[in-house]
């Protein structure tokens, strides 16, 4: 049996994969904040902040390297401090709960950053 399947165009793909990433900043920025602030050990970091920015500048340039770069960095931080001893920070996630919380996010990355360098052939 033959069946069409539709396959999208490469700006369509792009938009796509930019608003999934716009989508999990908006859904779970917060969450991913209060991670990077633990494991960096420091209270006043927006990585949430500067992932929307660098994401809009790819929605302008079509430049994806270094939104791809800094999502494999933030991802290999988070995979580098599992098991390790938690950051005493307000607010902050505790034991297991830390390191589930790792692993999550960590795997929402590798797909985004999988996807991102597939549409933009980074």
């Amino acid at each position: 049996m033959n069946q069409y399947t539709i396959i999208p165009t490469f700006p369509a793909l792009r938009s796509a994969v930019l608003d999934r990433l716009h989508d999990y900043l908006n859904d779970h920025g917060a969450s991913l904040d209060s991670l990077i602030r633990q494991v960096r050990a420091d209270a006043y970091i927006a990585e949430w902040a500067t992932l929307q920015e660098i994401t809009e500048q790819v929605q302008a340039t079509r430049d994806a390297q270094t939104l791809v770069l800094r999502l494999h960095t933030i991802k290999d931080e988070l995979l580098c401090v599992i098991g390790e001893p938690l950051a005493e920070i307000k607010g902050a996630y505790t034991g297991a709960e830390f390191d589930r919380a790792l692993c999550w996010h960590a795997a929402r990355l590798t797909d985004i950053k999988r996807d991102l360098e597939f549409a933009f052939r980074v």
